[in-house]
This record gives C-alpha cells, sequence and structure tokens, in this order.
C-alpha cells in the first residue's frame, strides 16, 4: 500500500483526538482495533491510549474477529 508505513494514520489521529477534546468537548475517545494488528496497537500506545480489554467484534457478514478495546481520557 503506498500510504502506509508514512505516519498519516497517526497525523490523522492526534488532529481528530485535539479537535475532539477542543472543540467538540468530548472527555473520553474509545478505539478499537484487530487483534493481530500490531503496528495499529504500537501507534495507539504511542498516543496515550489505555488498553482495557479484549472483544470480539461482528464484522460484516456475521463472522467474529478478535480485537482490542482501548479509551483516553481528556487531559
Amino acid at each position: 500500500m503506498p500510504y502506509w508505513g508514512k505516519g498519516l494514520a497517526e497525523e490523522m489521529a492526534i488532529a481528530l483526538s485535539d479537535w475532539l477534546y477542543d472543540v467538540a468537548g468530548a472527555k473520553l475517545l474509545c478505539l478499537t482495533t484487530a487483534e493481530d494488528n500490531y503496528p495499529s496497537q504500537r501507534m495507539i500506545l504511542e498516543l496515550g491510549f489505555r488498553y482495557i480489554r479484549p472483544y470480539d467484534r461482528v464484522v460484516p457478514g456475521g463472522s467474529i474477529r478478535p480485537s482490542l478495546y482501548y479509551e483516553q481520557t481528556s487531559a
């Protein structure tokens, strides 16, 4: 993929979380990622999110995808 590994997801996540906290007044942000998506897990933790728990996400078609749930509260 031509855009992978260039830091675009991290830039977007920072900009979005700043907007949600500063403009929209959010107090809590939640993120999920697939259990086997290690690059996303690393980025989520680097952004200051806290791992909460695993869960099984139902994807289109009804199959189950093991996923992880994270939270971050406003400073």
